[in-house]
């Protein structure tokens, strides 16, 4: 079972996310944290059922949010390098490096 590691940029996204909702919807942090953590768990036990994406990523969809967490895949881990609202540009995160 691979690790999943988050760059910095994908922890500014979670961050920006929680802060997001914390002032405007804080009874559902939980439920985002729950989410986030369920598809950790689903990439950690088999990052190969995500699809691939453009830039060789795949991504896995949150479960009740319109978050998409967007990982490249290694022999050693899996790098988280966006967690990303659906709605939002993706041309930001394609910009983004490992």
């Amino acid at each position: 079972m691979p690790r999943v590691l988050f760059t910095a940029a994908a922890r500014a996204d979670l961050d920006d996310a929680l802060s997001w909702y914390e002032a405007h919807a804080p009874e559902v942090v939980p439920r985002f944290r729950e989410a986030l953590r369920a598809a950790v768990e689903r990439i950690a036990a088999n990052p190969k059922q995500f699809l691939t994406s453009s830039h060789e990523t795949r991504r896995a969809l949150l479960r009740h949010f319109p978050y998409f967490v967007i990982f490249r895949e290694t022999p050693r881990a899996a790098y988280v390098v966006a967690v990303f609202h659906t709605s939002r540009n993706p041309r930001i995160w394609q910009r983004r490096t490992l």
